[in-house]
């Protein structure tokens, strides 16, 4: 079963909703990639099947989806807004940005600010509505996503435009850094200082960029909670779209401004998900608390 709220997102289309098939108690706001949707990501994402070790059956593992091992989550699928998508030759695609083209992520720049600027203002009401649904409870919201959903994700953590509020932990597959570069030379430059303070000052660069302002009286604790939220990144080593240095890259960036993240890299693995990278997210959102209260594998 699906429902589709009828708020309206300037534009982008009602999320697509998985609701748990018990007590809510978390919400994942899982974001897809270039020119697809968020009910075909969901469609490809919650039917994924992979191996676990179920107690009840030790040694032998059993294999399950995400929707049967969390079965307290609202699995929130949002679709980016259609735009023109110059890789596609300039037709209108759903996307969270624009890209240029897929042999260099940092060409065309200054084409993605507008998408990255809307993007995030959308994720920011979209973290507020589950955060409201959870009684405030934004420690019980993640964020994650796959490819551009990932980078989207990834960018909007740093740039200060999401609710200043600590986020449950924060998933990424096979992403990437927007203007990973420009962020580089801010930390190069307040190297000495600390990485929360380098935290701040990437954050105002990237605010800038966009033409955002930060809200009054937020003060220096701003952009705090948010990258305090524990990161995890995936990505295969045969992904020839999405190259493996670049998501190394991004990781390297989060390290840099003081995020805690892990960077898992899989071997044989191309642009997509495997048993092990699936496995993986499972014990760290069960790592994270994600699920809580269902401490058993659902059957």
């Amino acid at each position: 079963m699906t429902c589709q709220p009828p708020t309206d997102h300037h534009g982008y289309p009602a999320p697509h909703i998985i609701p748990p098939t018990s007590t809510h108690t978390h919400t994942i706001i899982l974001l897809h990639g270039t020119s697809t949707s968020g009910p075909t990501f969901a469609s490809s994402l919650l039917s994924f099947p992979f191996s676990v070790h179920d107690p009840k059956s030790a040694p032998n593992p059993t294999t399950k989806t995400l929707p049967h091992l969390l079965p307290s989550i609202r699995f929130v699928f949002p679709t980016g807004k259609l735009r023109t998508s110059t890789v596609f030759g300039g037709v209108l695609k759903h996307a969270w940005f624009d890209i240029t083209t897929f042999a260099d992520r940092t060409v065309g720049e200054d084409k993605q600010i507008e998408g990255l600027k809307e993007s995030c203002l959308y994720l920011a009401e979209l973290v507020e509505e589950e955060v409201k649904l959870l009684e405030g409870r934004s420690d019980r919201v993640v964020l994650g996503g796959f490819s551009q959903g990932c980078a989207m994700v990834s960018f909007a953590c740093l740039s200060g435009a999401l609710p200043r509020v600590r986020l449950g932990a924060v998933v990424g597959m096979s992403g990437w850094l927007p203007f990973r570069r420009q962020i580089e030379e801010v930390v190069d430059s307040c190297k000495d200082l600390s990485g929360f303070e380098r935290r701040i000052a990437v954050r105002g660069y990237l605010l800038d960029l966009l033409g955002l302002e930060a809200s009054s009286g937020e003060g220096h604790s701003v952009g705090e909670q948010c990258l305090d939220t524990e990161l995890w990144f995936g990505h295969g080593l045969a992904d020839e779209k999405v190259k493996p240095q670049w998501a190394l890259e991004m990781s390297d960036v989060m390290e840099s401004v003081g995020c805690q993240r892990s960077m898992k890299m899989y071997d044989n693995l191309g642009h997509w998900y495997s048993d092990a990278e699936m496995r993986d997210i499972f014990d760290f959102l069960r790592r994270m608390g994600v699920g809580e209260g269902e401490i058993e594998l659902a059957q």
